[in-house]
């Protein structure tokens, strides 16, 4: 049993082709992400997903060529996000035709793991306590939420896989303004600026300069803590808690 993210994927993987039964549990990450067929467009792909498909179309758009023809900005914008959530779909569906290839279940939902002691586990526990190979195996159980409705997922193994998350600094608007994003709701961002100013000197920050550069953008602006030097001395350490904010002007 598995939380979903691409070590969780490969990790489903891995014990169906050890003869292990495995399921994926995942909340899809955004609702806007979710197609009406019931597909998650970021499915087993990694946190990063969305400014690695933006990177790419800035690659495959021409925005200078657009503006040309006389396109709106918002028109030039639907096209980049129609190409990011191609991108994403595809790399959804390969993700689902592997789960499928390795009779791996997936389930939608939000997870909480159960303590050892607690009444569904051990309610489970009694159920298939003569299925396990070991009586010293025990097992661990997964209650998933959905639309209201909750069930409870058991196994004797149990790997969770939920990625990385933005450090959100205090006192910065990101739930109140249409203009202030970070890196994991950047994909919320409903149209193409004029400006963008990029708060962090850190991989993830210098990846958003060069997409936006690349889009066309007029003004790309990095805010720097300290100096110029000392911030570019760490770029060859990786974090997890780099965050971008981006403040859109009309």
């Amino acid at each position: 049993m598995y939380l979903q993210g691409p070590a969780g994927v490969a990790g489903a993987v891995k014990a169906a082709q050890m003869g292990r039964r495995a399921i994926l549990i995942d909340k899809p990450k955004f609702d806007a992400g979710v197609l009406p067929n019931g597909l998650d467009l970021f499915f087993g792909g990694p946190t990063g997903l969305f400014s690695k498909a933006l990177r790419d179309s800035a690659k495959n758009t021409n925005v200078a060529a657009m503006r040309a023809q006389s396109m709106d900005s918002d028109v030039i914008w639907k096209q980049i996000t129609n190409q990011i959530v191609s991108l994403a779909m595809r790399n959804a569906e390969g993700q689902c035709r592997t789960l499928e290839r390795y009779g791996i279940d997936y389930l939608q939902g939000s997870a909480q793991l159960l303590g050892e002691d607690d009444d569904a586990n051990v309610a489970a526990l009694k159920k298939f306590e003569n299925d396990l190979d070991s009586p010293d195996d025990g097992l661990r159980s997964v209650s998933v939420s959905k639309d209201g409705s909750d069930v409870v997922v058991s196994g004797t193994k149990v790997l969770v896989c939920t990625g990385s998350k933005s450090t959100r600094l205090p006192g910065i608007p990101f739930d109140q303004s249409h203009r202030v994003f970070d890196s994991d709701t950047i994909n919320l961002l409903g149209y193409l600026p004029r400006s963008v100013t990029i708060s962090g000197l850190g991989i993830i920050g210098i990846e958003f300069a060069n997409i936006f550069n690349a889009l066309g953008v007029e003004d790309v602006n990095i805010l720097v803590r300290g100096d110029v030097e000392t911030s570019t001395k760490k770029l060859g350490m990786v974090s997890l808690s780099l965050y971008v904010i981006l403040l859109m002007l009309d």
